[in-house]
């Protein structure tokens, strides 16, 4: 099998902005974010060996984003003195949370393609014509598949 090397280099380089996006979006914090970073390089670094392809790398450091920024929540969160008073407000805020948690884990259930677009499109905030560009897709693709996507995600359910 073809086997294509990756130097930790050329991975900084290419994903950066996607790492950081993931980070900000799940910690909310850019100093937490940046640190979630820079855990993630390095577990990259110390796993890239071990990279088996079978799933695309860009997903394989996205996982390791995510998973990274999840451990990041919850080591702060067991660190966390909260005021009695300020109880109420966390607990929204945990909703929130576990929310935006799930969703993340539906957008993980849709197809490669309608989660490549949802993801620039919403997450990355990449207009249309920027996401067709890149992908090498129509317009009218893109908006297809986020058509899809939210179809799928208002239904809770996943669209075969």
């Amino acid at each position: 099998m073809y086997k294509v090397l990756v130097t930790i280099e050329e991975v900084v380089r290419e994903y950066r902005q996607m790492i950081f996006a993931i980070a900000i979006r799940i910690v909310r914090n850019e100093a937490a974010a940046e640190d979630v970073c820079q855990e993630t390089f390095l577990k990259i670094w110390q796993a890239l060996p071990h990279f088996s392809h079978r799933c695309p790398l860009a997903r394989w450091i996205a996982i390791i984003a995510r998973n990274t920024s999840i451990s990041r929540l919850r080591r702060e969160s067991r660190n966390r003195h909260v005021p009695l008073e300020d109880a109420p407000e966390l607990a929204d805020r945990g909703r929130d949370h576990a929310h935006r948690l799930e969703i993340q884990q539906l957008v993980d259930l849709l197809p490669e393609g309608q989660r490549r677009v949802v993801d620039l499109f919403y997450y990355q905030r990449w207009p249309v014509q920027e996401i067709a560009a890149r992908l090498a897709i129509p317009n009218a693709t893109v908006r297809g598949r986020l058509y899809y996507a939210r179809r799928a995600l208002a239904g809770g359910r996943m669209l075969q």
